[in-house]
């Protein structure tokens, strides 16, 4: 949807340019009018595959690199094991940021200079080495001074380091860009601007009713249904009384600007099983970003970043909670050789008092049509990621999950 709302703009840009000065004239103009894609998100799913890869690429380069200078180092994930301590390379450290900006500086560079389309390809294509280079050395370094100065330095010269390789890769590719100058295309500008070819008044009126008529007919569809929502019931959280000890969790501060939730229990104990359980309920209260952020804090990209292998996805675990069955998504990982049983659940305002068989939670295409068509948007989330360890097999870790879960989780309005 944001790439057919940002396209929409870069055609109604274009057809008034074209109805004003012609048709030569807005297509003259076209680059700098479809400049703005540059901002536009990537599809969620192909920049979290991305940025998890980019983790354990850098994180795995980073401790060989390292480890040839004579520091003990070991990846695991998108951690780096040192003899000082951990070392996380988060998301900011992937260098997707990095890829993400020389790709629009070399885009500009390459028009600003009229290359041809070959330049411009090299152009783009070096930028993006470098970008991915200087973020590795980056990496190198600040892993470096974390094992020789200890982690306040690291933390000292994190940001700082960040940007100075930025600004080295500019500069590196305005000095390429200035090599491939002369390829730049030999364009009669002004007679290609003197011609005007206006387009037809009913092509502009055409896409102005049909931007009005997505953006004003989405806000009415919304607020039609969205008074229907019925009386929303929210999962409480009250931690076990019938174990020894349960440890307060703690969010990193950098977890919690990429998560953007508003509030979190967490908590780990030991039952008196011996099973250890590690239990995330993050909520982001109901507002414009609200299913993507939770949808972001998956244990596919969560608990893989922090070194757990997943091993594959379990059958559908459902826990009948109060009279209202909980549908978990259950997952095997496995860290340092034993066993890992993960459950996920994302409770969305309004989903279970509608229509609780037809709604899906898989995130697909099909359950997103289905909450448009309920007039369903930027409800409340609320997730619940639990943890067990020390399971013997998967049938054991489902029967722990549903004889213990109601002393947990309530349901309320």
């Amino acid at each position: 949807m944001n790439w057919i709302f940002a396209l929409a703009v870069v055609v109604h840009l274009f057809s008034l340019l074209a109805f004003q000065w012609g048709k030569s004239t807005a297509l003259h103009f076209l680059f700098p009018i479809s400049f703005i894609l540059c901002a536009v998100p990537w599809p969620q799913r192909l920049e979290l595959a991305l940025i998890q890869g980019l983790m354990k690429g850098i994180a795995a380069g980073t401790a060989e690199i390292v480890t040839w200078l004579n520091v003990p180092a070991l990846a695991v994930g998108n951690i780096i094991l040192l003899p000082a301590g951990l070392v996380g390379v988060d998301e900011a450290c992937s260098g997707v940021r990095s890829l993400q900006s020389m790709l629009m500086a070399s885009l500009f560079l390459g028009e600003l200079l009229g290359m041809r389309t070959w330049a411009r390809f090299v152009l783009v294509s070096l930028g993006l080495i470098l970008a991915l280079f200087f973020n590795l050395v980056r990496t190198v370094v600040l892993v470096w001074i974390a094992n020789t100065q200890g982690f306040s330095a690291f933390e000292k010269w994190h940001d700082p380091a960040g940007l100075s390789i930025l600004c080295l890769s500019f500069l590196l590719l305005w000095i390429v860009a200035q090599g491939f100058r002369g390829t730049a295309k030999s364009k009669k500008r002004s007679e290609s601007l003197s011609r005007l070819e206006p387009l037809p008044i009913p092509v502009i009126v055409g896409f102005s009713s049909w931007i009005l008529f997505f953006v004003v007919g989405t806000e009415l569809w919304y607020r039609r249904n969205e008074t229907n929502l019925g009386s929303v019931r929210h999962l409480s959280i009250e931690w076990p009384r019938d174990v020894s000890r349960v440890s307060k969790v703690s969010i990193s501060d950098t977890a919690r600007r990429i998560l953007l939730y508003d509030d979190a229990k967490c908590a780990s104990w030991q039952d008196h099983s011996g099973v250890h359980w590690s239990f995330y309920s993050l909520i982001w209260k109901s507002g414009r970003t609200s299913t993507q952020s939770a949808r972001i804090h998956r244990p596919e990209n969560c608990l893989q970043g922090s070194g757990a292998t997943l091993r594959g996805e379990l059958g559908k675990t459902v826990v009948d909670v109060g009279g209202t069955p909980l549908v978990f998504r259950t997952y095997l990982f496995e860290r340092n050789g034993l066993p890992l049983h993960v459950f996920y659940l994302i409770w969305e305002e309004g989903n279970r008092d509608l229509d609780p068989c037809a709604l899906g939670q898989d995130w697909s295409g099909t359950s997103r049509l289905q909450r448009v068509w309920l007039g369903q948007r930027n409800l409340g989330q609320q997730s619940l990621e639990i943890v067990l360890f020390g399971t013997t097999s998967d049938e054991q870790a489902r029967t722990i999950l549903k004889e213990d879960l109601g002393k947990i989780v309530r349901i309320h309005s």
